[in-house]
């Protein structure tokens, strides 16, 4: 590899999107992030509703996501 497989998206502004190190700062609010998917795993709910679970890599980590059908 000669690069971060995120350098071939240069015209993402990165810098307004927050961190992944640093989603520990923001508890029970509302972030956005960006990222590569980089697993999706789905999976049905106790009440028969489908969700997925993603994780999705950048330059400073990668974190798991919990997607529910309301989404």
């Amino acid at each position: 590899m000669s690069g971060h497989p995120l350098d071939l998206h240069l015209q993402v502004a990165w810098q307004t999107y927050c961190p992944i190190t640093e989603l520990h700062r923001y508890p029970n609010q509302r972030v956005t992030v960006c990222g590569l998917i980089v697993v999706s795993r789905s999976h049905l709910q106790h009440n028969g509703q489908p969700m997925k679970f993603i994780y999705i890599c950048a330059r400073t980590g990668i974190v798991e996501c919990e997607i529910f059908a309301a989404v």
